[in-house]
This record gives C-alpha cells, structure tokens and sequence, in this order.
C-alpha cells in the first residue's frame, strides 16, 4: 500500500511540475542580429488564447510544454488571422500550428508584429 501511495504521489508531481513548466517563449532581433527575449508576456505559461497589451515585434518563438500554439495579428486570437511560421527557417516547414520547440521563426531576418496566441495543453 505504501508503494502505491508513493507511486501515486510521485506521478501526481512530476504532471504538476511538467504543467508548471509549459510555456512560450518570445524573442526579437536588434539592428545587429542579437536575440532578446520579449519580456512580460501575459498568459505565457497558461493554456488559452492570450492577448499583448499592445502589439509586440516577434522574430523568433519557443515552444515548451504545450501541446502546439498558433500566433495571432489580431488581439483575441482572431480567426483568419492566423500566422505562419518557419521551423528553422525553412520555407518547407512552415506551419501555423507550432509544436514543442526552439526554432519558430516568423521572419528569416526581420521581427514581425504579434497581436495574440493560443496554446493547448
């Protein structure tokens, strides 16, 4: 019975903190090529579609946990508005539906506005 209460407990953890650990990321490019994370993004690591304040220049996305995310031009995540974006930069990889993972862009070079995304869990 022990074993079981630990195993039970054990599993109960490791899908709280797989869950806490979902989230995406934003980063964007300066006039140099650096990358920089877009910091305070509301609803990050919450499953849902999520709107910016204001709308940010994105180049490139991680996705971490979740089971895909789609990113919006429009707040609200608006259908029609969807973006597509280039896993590793690659013209025959793009998709809408960004799985887990560091290397979404949305422009080889350049940032692009981002109003809002959506992630399922």
């Amino acid at each position: 019975m022990k074993v079981f209460v630990a195993l039970a407990l054990g599993g109960a953890l490791l899908a709280s903190a797989t869950a806490e650990a979902a989230q995406i990321r934003f980063y964007r490019i300066n006039d140099k090529g650096q990358l920089f994370d877009v910091r305070f993004v509301p609803g990050a690591n919450d499953p849902g579609c999520h709107s910016f304040p204001a709308a940010r220049r994105v180049h490139r996305i991680a996705v971490v946990g979740f089971r895909h995310c789609r990113l919006f031009s429009e707040r609200g995540c608006k259908a029609g508005t969807e973006m597509t974006a280039l896993w590793k930069n690659r013209p025959d990889k793009a998709s809408q539906e960004l799985t887990p993972g560091s290397r979404w862009y949305l422009h080889a070079t350049e940032n692009r506005k981002l109003a809002s995304f959506q992630c399922e869990e």
